[in-house]
């Protein structure tokens, strides 16, 4: 578990807590001195008495390897507070605003095989403005981008060119099979590729240009 208090915005030196492995990181303007990190350790909760002098590495670009006099705690009697920034995470569910609702349900429901767990009201069969999709252990929420009384007649190019900075990474044990799979429904993309990081990859574009990769270790 890593916490931080920051003090400018040039250097940032890294210490650590021994005993429990806790890594703390500790930011100071270039103009720091040793004698000024008593002071800085002090706001993260640690005691003042229990440190001493160490050679460390300052973390900076052009300044990587350099020795800098800085403070390491004693592995004993050093007591922390807790991180604040410590949140209890189960999971993450993207949103996507769609132009269509009935078009993207088709895609992700009938092609990929989410099911729809939760939805708005809906005006008529597949016509509601909200919905949350599961399969598995992904999790995926869809929104419709426009009030359905004021939704252009064609999705606009400029947003949907946007949507290319998105890629959803979902886990697939074999992605040839799904590769294999999603041809036989009709949708003819490129073959799958071992990236030179050890991964094999799918990718294809969602009805709205969202990326999407289909991935598993080579």
């Amino acid at each position: 578990m890593e916490n931080a208090v920051r003090y400018g915005n040039s250097c940032y030196l890294r210490f650590f807590l021994v005993e429990n492995s806790q890594r703390f990181s500790l930011s100071t303007d270039e103009t720091a001195t040793p004698d000024d990190f008593p002071a800085h350790l002090a706001n993260l909760g640690l005691s003042k008495t229990a440190m001493e002098k160490q050679k460390f590495r300052i973390a900076k670009p052009g300044l990587e390897g350099s020795n800098f006099d800085c403070l390491r705690t004693r592995s004993e009697s050093v007591p922390c507070k807790e991180n604040p920034l410590a949140i209890d995470m189960r999971g993450l569910c993207p949103l996507l605003q769609v132009f269509d609702m009935p078009t993207s349900l088709r895609f992700y429901r009938n092609l990929l095989g989410f099911e729809v767990v939760a939805n708005s009201p809906p005006r008529s069969a597949d016509d509601f403005d909200w919905a949350l999709l599961k399969r598995n252990e992904a999790e995926l929420m869809l929104n419709t981008a426009y009030e359905f009384d004021s939704r252009p007649e064609a999705p606009d190019p400029a947003l949907m060119a946007g949507h290319d900075d998105t890629g959803l990474f979902i886990g697939c044990p074999d992605v040839d099979d799904a590769y294999r799979y999603l041809l036989a429904k009709g949708l003819h993309h490129k073959e799958p590729k071992v990236t030179h990081y050890g991964m094999k990859q799918l990718y294809l574009k969602d009805p709205d240009g969202f990326g999407l990769c289909f991935q598993s270790k080579a």
